[in-house]
């Protein structure tokens, strides 16, 4: 069984009325119990139509609550999902759609439709190696490429989120998400996340580039931990004091440390779907270490002859 939708399962029953999503439009957020009921939904319009184990659909919806809401309903179908967020260029998402052969495409031209449905209890059955879901990379070197990943890589990914044996996450964090949600940090933080039973803030793309209006969201929202890239962590000048910790990626880390938070430098890969290696910052470095790795991954270094 996957330890990832099977942890899940128990939040739905323990934590029915905690909350798991927020964004800054749907307050005060979404708990586990109305996450089963709209995921149910979809899980049950996708059965409806024979969608199952090693179909794809590929959700193309706005940023916000709707695409965990789909995700997770199509992992409970045992299918699999392709993310493009709907303000994509068009020419990049009809690529995307034919080049994954999506038995469904979902939008917000049909999402009343599928949650008009009557929501169904339960999963399928779910096995290691079917597939779960399939990044695709920027494309800056030609056309994107989809990556695929197998659910029994959800549970590694989980696993690798903790420093020295300890979790990242508790049930009491607020995990700012700023990522944009076809990106594979997106979907490693969201599943470290649900299996924490922490709670998701989907942050808007309005303020993302505004350090001052995000700091004042992250007050708002109670934000504990995030993930940003270095270059937008070096403009901020005032954190606020409930944050934990940040999770810095995507770009070389350099000259970067503060007393007043704990920051990680990670490394990871569209390719690897949950961390590779994570270092604690413990003070400014020209070139920071990304550290080991702390989930299953067999890690070598090799040179230009591949030795």
């Amino acid at each position: 069984m996957n330890e990832l939708l099977r942890r899940l399962e128990e939040h739905f029953v323990s934590r029915r009325d905690k909350i798991v999503l927020r964004d800054d439009v749907n307050q005060p957020g979404m708990t586990y119990e109305q996450l089963d009921l709209l995921s149910g939904r979809v899980y049950g319009y996708l059965k409806e139509r024979g969608i199952g184990r090693e179909d794809t659909v590929m959700l193309c919806l706005p940023r916000g609550m709707q695409i965990p809401i789909a995700q997770i309903g199509v992992w409970k179908a045992g299918a699999s999902f392709v993310i493009c967020e709907d303000t994509y260029a068009p020419e990049r998402i009809e690529f995307i759609r034919q080049d994954c052969g999506c038995r469904l495409f979902v939008s917000g031209d049909n999402w009343a439709e599928l949650m008009a449905h009557d929501s169904l209890k339960g999963r399928e059955t779910l096995h290691p190696h079917d597939l779960a879901y399939t990044v695709y990379t920027s494309g800056t070197t030609g056309n994107p490429k989809g990556v695929m990943h197998e659910f029994g890589n959800l549970d590694e990914c989980c696993e690798a989120h903790q420093y020295k044996g300890k979790p990242l996450l508790k049930e009491t964090d607020v995990l700012a998400m700023n990522a944009p949600m076809n990106f594979v940090v997106y979907q490693m933080l969201f599943n470290a996340a649900l299996f924490a039973g922490a709670c998701v803030f989907i942050v808007p793309y309005s303020c993302i580039k505004n350090t001052t209006a995000l700091m004042e969201l992250y007050d708002r929202a109670g934000i504990t931990c995030g993930f940003m890239t270095p270059s937008a962590f070096r403009v901020i000048r005032t954190l606020n004091p409930q944050l934990r910790w940040l999770l810095l990626g995507g770009e070389l880390c350099a000259n970067l440390y503060r007393e007043d938070i704990t920051l990680y430098n990670g490394y990871s890969m569209s390719e690897s779907g949950s961390p590779v290696c994570l270092f604690q910052v413990d003070r400014a470095y020209s070139a920071t270490p990304v550290g080991r790795n702390y989930g299953g991954h067999d890690l070598r270094l090799l040179d230009d002859g591949g030795s």
